[in-house]
């Protein structure tokens, strides 16, 4: 009996502990509740979160490192059934650009061998001199992901050379089930350890002090990397962990590129460190919101 009553106040304490870091555990995967909002809450644009997903954080509203184009980004959980929900969001998609197509058809969608995914981009065309609104959709399940949901990712960008992209009807049928969730890791564990590319990468993708993964939302490329969303820790410097992750994502002894961008209600430190050929391309943008709910978006896309 003693060493049973021993064994369940271990396991409480472990629950407790974890409850009041913040973390989640494989038990209890899902987004935690104080980043996600509900479907109907606002986008930018005209958009919303559709019924059977939830926001995560805080779109990321900034101007790209290299070419100064306005854009944003949102990152969304899917809660409900994803073809159902991809089609709400399509729907939304043709009204907010005034283009005509049938969300009932969930264009987009596909399987790839065993691989499956849901992408889209449409035009709204401005009346000159202004620019086009360009916006996709991507929606999957990614291996490794903390969550054990689908994410959907919504992106849009300001542009004078604006591109559709091509998309079929869905063959039919259920989406497949999203792969278990990971555990959060823990400070110094790696970011995305089903998804990079080479020997090594899980010693040096890590998380780092300040911050929490909250999703990874990307496999990255074809052959390997990952799109993760982290929130930094209150107190800690925004602008500081950003390079951080930066420098992580250097791939050679070049200078990094920067752009500041200066928002209502935020400032987003834009970092795109040296890469490309022979290895990794990253982002990252550390979103400082005046409200202290602060964010890290980083990419990394093998070449």
């Amino acid at each position: 009996m003693a060493v049973g009553l021993v064994a369940v106040l271990a396991v409480t304490v472990a629950v407790v502990v974890a409850v009041r870091s913040g973390n989640r555990t494989a038990a209890d995967p899902g987004v935690p509740h104080d980043v996600a909002s509900p479907g109907g809450s606002t986008l930018p644009d005209g958009f919303t979160v559709p019924e059977g997903a939830q926001l995560i954080g805080t779109p990321l509203e900034y101007e790209t490192v290299d070419d100064g184009a306005s854009s944003w980004t949102a990152i969304l959980s899917v809660t409900g059934d994803p073809i159902e929900t991809w089609s709400a969001m399509l729907a939304e998609l043709f009204s907010v650009l005034r283009v005509p197509n049938d969300a009932s058809d969930a264009l987009g969608c596909a399987t790839y061998d065993v691989f499956f995914e849901c992408v889209i981009t449409r035009v709204r065309n401005e009346p000159a001199p202004a620019t086009s609104l360009q916006v996709t959709l991507e929606m999957g399940p990614v291996p490794g992901d903390v969550t054990g949901q689908y994410s959907l990712i919504a992106s849009a960008q300001r542009t004078d050379t604006p591109t559709d992209l091509g998309s079929r009807p869905w063959s039919g049928g259920p989406a497949p089930s999203p792969p278990p969730a990971r555990v959060r890791p823990g400070v110094g564990d790696p970011l995305a350890p089903e998804t990079v590319a080479y020997d090594g990468d899980n010693e040096r993708y890590v998380l780092l002090a300040g911050t929490e993964l909250l999703v990874q939302f990307s496999p990255g490329s074809v052959t390997g990397g990952f799109g993760v969303l982290l929130r930094v820790s209150p107190g800690a410097d925004v602008q500081e962990i950003a390079a951080a992750y930066a420098e992580q994502a250097r791939q050679f002894d070049a200078p990094t590129r920067r752009r500041v961008t200066t928002n209502e209600n935020s400032t987003v430190y834009g970092y795109v460190p040296s890469g490309g050929a022979g290895g990794y391309q990253g982002e990252v943008y550390g979103l400082d919101s005046d409200s202290g709910d602060d964010y890290i978006y980083y990419t990394l896309f093998n070449d």
